[in-house]
């Protein structure tokens, strides 16, 4: 069975955005095939601009969506990593405020320790010099 793709066009796309604390600009074609069932659509070229950001880890992940030509990942997987940059700073936020509140709990422990034990050590002068 032979099947014969015809090109129907090429549309270039682009796109400018930003999610969350990251901007980015994708530049697309998609070349459009006809055959006699059906007509489908492919990404040919994909181009991926971010910002510089404090996440070197996404150079890495944009190269990687655009030598698979992977639109969707791309965009699925900057929503999840903005998602887990939020959980991390929610996260860090919380336990910064717990670290706050046992550090004050510790401090108020310690300077309980020292005036108790100054308050020990005024009684026994006291009594010793009462003693004599």
């Amino acid at each position: 069975m032979s099947t014969e793709m015809t090109e129907k066009g090429i549309q270039r796309h682009k796109l400018s955005g930003n999610c969350q604390m990251i901007t980015f600009q994708v530049e697309f074609q998609i070349l459009e095939v006809q055959t006699k069932e059906n007509l489908s659509t492919v990404i040919t070229d994909l181009n991926i601009i971010m910002e510089s950001t404090t996440y070197p880890e996404l150079s890495e992940f944009v190269s990687r969506a655009e030598e698979r030509r992977a639109l969707f990942m791309f965009f699925r997987s900057l929503h999840c990593f903005v998602e887990w940059c939020e959980y991390q700073k929610r996260t860090f936020k919380h336990f910064k405020r717990v670290n706050l509140y046992l550090l004050a709990m510790n401090l108020e422990f310690i300077l309980w320790k020292i005036l108790s034990s100054l308050c020990k050590r005024i009684r026994v002068r006291k009594t010793f010099i009462r003693g004599k």
